[in-house]
């Protein structure tokens, strides 16, 4: 599995715990690289969450919440 590594502009507050949700819930249909190797604006991290959050209902809504802003923090473009 790919090592989803913090960079300077990591969530301070469960850095760790939103790499495990990461880790657990995309990565059950996805490998990590699909993830993380195109750079989103915010807006379109929430939609592609949201959007496997109802078609899959892997998470739960907080769950989606945390994904969408570590993916947003960590692979995110303005």
């Amino acid at each position: 599995m790919e090592d989803l590594a913090l960079d300077g502009t990591a969530l301070e507050h469960g850095a760790f715990a939103c790499i495990e949700l990461v880790e657990t819930r995309c990565a059950v249909c996805h490998d990590l690289e699909r993830v993380t190797i195109v750079k989103r604006q915010p807006r379109d991290w929430e939609t592609i969450v949201g959007n496997m959050y109802e078609r899959w209902g892997m998470s739960a809504p907080d769950e989606v919440r945390t994904i969408t802003s570590y993916l947003a923090a960590q692979f995110g473009r303005d």
